[in-house]
């Protein structure tokens, strides 16, 4: 006999309830398969528990690389939250639905998605949140259609005027803002200042991973100056607090660093010593993310240096590896 569709709701709930009781505390261990319930009785058991389960189950898809799967999992949360007023767990699926849409190549869809996630951080005074967006947003601009009109430079200004009007201790939001005025105003020294800030905050703190981002940060700044000797200084510390940290990723952020420092500042033999470096290390991480960012590095020398059949290989690499 064929349920009704309040029986198959109710049949859902009760699933959901039994499987909650039956996992216990490994029940996060189970997200995705208690949310596909959770979903499917939205209008019985409301829509909070969906939202947690889903943040859960997508943020363990996206370790696992499985970024096809983690986009299904937001967008069915997104579908069923896409009418109730916008809050700040709500928010926080909307901003892996982003990162989700642009490693699926769906710019378009990533950029309304974050223009409706920037103005919420905005309206809530959310500094750290609007930084982080107004960031994404200028990586999503490089590629969007145009369907989606907005202004990275206008966005830029309402975040460091949100943050001149609301200052804040978040040593990434310092450095990605500080970041956003020199691109505004060309004022170095205003910008030094806050990364200044920002490596006494990281200090006090005694966070090695906020050091060395503050320290890459005021290095990529020296490089744009031309003051390659305390750029070279603030990498070495750098590379020292990368190694100190034992971490694979910040590794390879550090030498990925290096690879555009040694650009921007005409040494190619030490910028292809460390994109080397850089490759190796995101051939270990296995992300393909960190590989396709490797290959476009690639593309980029070996074009400037006239390898046109080494740039053809690493550009085609790099978006193979960009699109999955």
């Amino acid at each position: 006999e064929e349920l009704t569709m309040t029986e198959r709701v109710r049949l859902h709930a009760r699933i959901a309830e039994t499987l909650e009781t039956l996992y216990g505390d490994k029940a996060d261990e189970h997200a995705g398969e208690i949310a596909v319930h959770l979903a499917e009785a939205q209008i019985l058991v409301g829509t909070a528990k969906l939202v947690r389960y889903s943040l859960i189950a997508g943020t363990r898809a996206v370790a696992r690389s499985a970024h096809e799967e983690a986009l299904a999992i937001y967008h069915r949360a997104i579908d069923a939250v896409k009418d109730q007023p916008m809050d700040d767990q709500i928010a926080e699926l909307y901003f892996g639905f982003i990162l989700r849409q642009y490693v699926a190549w769906r710019v378009d869809e990533a950029a309304d998605t974050a223009i409706k996630l920037f103005n919420y951080y905005e309206h809530a005074v959310r500094v750290a949140d609007l930084s982080e967006v107004a960031w994404w947003l200028m990586h999503i601009a490089h590629f969007h259609s145009g369907r989606i009109e907005f202004s990275v430079q206008e966005l830029f200004t309402r975040t460091v005027e949100l943050y001149d009007r609301n200052p804040v201790d978040d040593v990434r939001a310092i450095c990605k803002i500080s970041e956003m005025r020199y691109f505004l105003t060309g004022n170095y020294v205003e910008a030094d200042e806050m990364l200044q800030r920002a490596l006494s905050i990281s200090e006090a703190q005694k966070d090695l991973s906020l050091q060395r981002l503050t320290r890459q940060s005021l290095a990529y700044f020296e490089c744009f100056t031309g003051r390659a000797y305390t750029a070279a200084k603030h990498y070495d510390l750098a590379q020292h607090m990368a190694i100190k940290e034992e971490s694979a990723i910040s590794t390879y952020i550090l030498y990925a660093s290096f690879t555009v420092a040694d650009e921007l500042t005409g040494d190619p033999e030490s910028a292809y010593r460390h994109m080397r470096s850089e490759t190796t290390i995101a051939d270990t991480l296995g992300d393909p993310r960190f590989k396709a960012a490797a290959h476009h590095h690639g593309h980029r020398m070996a074009w400037n240096t006239g390898n046109w059949e080494k740039a053809r290989n690493d550009f085609g690499e790099g978006m193979r590896l960009q699109t999955r």
